[in-house]
């Protein structure tokens, strides 16, 4: 039997972790305040962690400097970004924000030997049973969300609420103030990252696929890997992503009404506005790859990769991406038995995206670093 899954926002401050809950109007469900309570509790700790970090490492954090380009792996949820993220992530010269970082953003300097003491694993994704490493890389939104940011994952916790802060998602439409505040603790947290271990930043998250403008104000020299996969794997995959995140992390029992939508919505917006800000790039800065053939031929894929964003030199990391590549070879994706007006569906609405990337019908059988997923 399966435990029951840690919620995310156990790592949250006490303000961050208030205004969620106040935003939604304390709308969580009868069964889920213990987890309430307990996330309170915890978020207090955090708050007094975090300011004894700020005295104890807050000049240590102010004078790292950060490499002025760094990679950024962006796609639509359920495309590949985790498997490239830990395909690039075997270079020695990247730094990347880990699981434990991610979870714990606000005090991993002072707390991270202590509470590893007492977290030494963690489960496998739910969504897809891949194994999770406390130091092994990490999507930074989930930090975000524990930051106190607005981000659109902070939705996880009230599923059936109206999302209040779709802006949150590229970051359009957002009053000066929180967007400077955005921008302000977003660096903090690479310090504190590159405080740790020095090295060019590697970050993946699907949400930054949509705020490419945001992150060339801040890095103007920022290099982005675009990764894309069928639609009629990544429509479905996502809808399992969602219904797995709402029923393991939210603070309400969640009804899924609309959830359908709502990923078709996003799914068009996430690709418009990817078409927007994408021509703002040189070659040099921008680069495309498909999950289909990343699987198919790493090696090459990632050496094209390298060729194109200035990388170096590939065959320095190849011994450790080869053993990689052989630890997770065994691994198969899950081949999605779409019902017809599902096909259809994804057919009119992705369009555009299966003519681009010359998409079959079909999803192409190709190996998947990850379990089966449930």
């Amino acid at each position: 039997m399966r435990d029951k899954p840690l919620k995310f926002w156990l790592g949250s401050h006490l303000s961050g972790w208030t205004r969620l809950i106040i935003r939604n109007r304390f709308d969580i469900s009868p069964r889920y305040l213990p987890d309430a309570l307990l996330i309170t509790l915890a978020a207090a700790g955090h708050s007094l962690a975090r300011g004894a970090q700020a005295l104890i490492f807050g000049h240590r954090i102010r004078q790292t400097r950060l490499h002025d380009a760094p990679v950024f792996v962006i796609g639509h949820w359920r495309s590949g970004t985790t498997h490239l993220h830990n395909l690039l992530s075997q270079d020695s010269q990247f730094t990347w924000p880990t699981s434990f970082q991610c979870f714990n953003p606000n005090d991993f300097l002072l707390t991270g030997r202590l509470l590893k003491r007492f977290v030494r694993t963690l489960p496998t994704r739910a969504m897809d049973s891949m194994t999770l490493s406390l130091d092994g890389p990490q999507e930074d939104e989930f930090a975000l969300c524990n930051l106190g940011l607005p981000s659109p994952y902070l939705h996880i916790a009230f599923p059936n609420r109206p999302f209040s802060q779709p802006e949150s998602l590229d970051l359009e439409g957002m009053d000066s103030q929180a967007l400077t505040r955005w921008k302000e603790t977003f660096l903090h947290f690479l310090k504190m990252i590159s405080a740790q271990k020095p090295g060019c930043l590697l970050l993946k998250s699907p949400s930054h696929t949509c705020r490419i403008p945001t992150l060339l104000e801040l890095f103007p020299g920022a290099r982005f890997v675009h990764i894309v996969r069928s639609p009629y794997s990544v429509i479905p995959s996502t809808l399992h992503l969602w219904k797995v995140l709402y029923s393991g992390q939210a603070l309400q029992i969640p009804d899924f009404v609309d959830l359908e939508n709502d990923i078709f919505n996003t799914y068009a917006h996430v690709f418009r506005r990817l078409g927007e800000t994408r021509s703002r790039l040189p070659v040099s800065q921008f680069c495309e790859v498909r999950f289909e053939d990343v699987l198919a031929q790493p090696i090459q894929n990632l050496r094209r990769i390298y060729q194109q964003l200035h990388l170096g030199d590939m065959e320095v990391m190849r011994p450790k991406l080869e053993r990689y590549l052989a630890d997770t070879a065994e691994y198969r994706p899950r081949r999605w038995e779409l019902p017809p007006e599902m096909r259809n569906r994804i057919r009119g609405e992705c369009d555009r995206v299966i003519r681009e990337y010359r998409y079959a019908e079909e999803p192409l059988p190709v190996w998947e670093p990850g379990r089966h997923e449930n």
